[in-house]
């Protein structure tokens, strides 16, 4: 089940005796083309606001592993790649959290979403 956390988009939910609630992780994925405008996750006072950034690194050499392998927030598969995942949480957003969140890598372009709390 780890490994599912490595996945671009996921999916959370939860369930109780009021029903089944889902949402998805806001992903930045360093991996794909941004589109414009930038990408923007609205949220209210008081909601957690959490930003995951993915990056996979293919490697053309280095060290071949007998199996897959992660260490906090990065995964080595067998084939040389690497996947990175960076957080950015907070546990009640406020107002002062609005504003534009970058996630950067030394081999992909930077990516930024807008994060706009009301």
């Amino acid at each position: 089940v780890q490994h599912e956390l490595f996945q671009t988009y996921i999916w959370c939910c939860a369930v109780n005796d009021l029903g089944r609630e889902c949402t998805s992780l806001f992903t930045i994925d360093l991996n794909e083309r941004q589109e414009a405008p930038l990408p923007e996750l609205l949220l209210k006072v008081g909601e957690p606001l959490l930003i995951r950034c993915r990056a996979v690194h293919r490697k053309k050499t280095g060290h071949i592993l007998k199996q897959d392998h992660q260490v906090e927030g990065l995964e080595y598969k067998t084939d040389l790649s690497a996947i990175r995942i960076q957080y950015v949480f907070a546990s009640a957003a406020e107002r002062s959290n609005s504003g534009h969140y970058t996630c950067s890598s030394t081999v992909h372009p930077n990516q930024t979403a807008l994060v706009t709390v009301l």
